[in-house]
């Protein structure tokens, strides 16, 4: 079983945006959900641009699914980045809401 298929939905999402119109990124891959998510978001026309992970074996894996995320070197490229609308992320859950605190602001 892939990664992809982990967490399956039962109905993805029709889409609700333009490609390209709604940017998002994956920052902390610690758990696995983080592909369904992107997934569900992709299906719902959402263009994934950008990921950022410390574990390379996390990172690769991700990228090898979802090769068109371009690898950030920092959790705050990506939060610089204008084109990102939203931020994806299955970190470890102690730094998950310090994460969504500086992607709003």
């Amino acid at each position: 079983m892939s990664e992809l298929d982990m967490f399956p939905f039962d109905a993805l999402p029709t889409p609700v945006v333009h490609d390209g119109s709604f940017g998002i990124a994956a920052v902390g891959l610690a758990h696995s959900h983080i592909y369904g998510m992107c997934r569900a978001m992709m299906a719902a026309g959402a263009t994934l641009r950008y990921v950022y992970e410390q574990d390379e074996a996390l990172l690769s894996a991700f990228v090898k699914a979802f090769p068109q995320a371009q690898v950030c070197r920092s959790e705050e490229e990506v939060l610089s980045k204008p084109d990102v609308a939203m931020i994806l992320s299955a970190h470890i859950p102690s730094l998950r809401a310090d994460l969504g605190i500086r992607a709003m602001q």
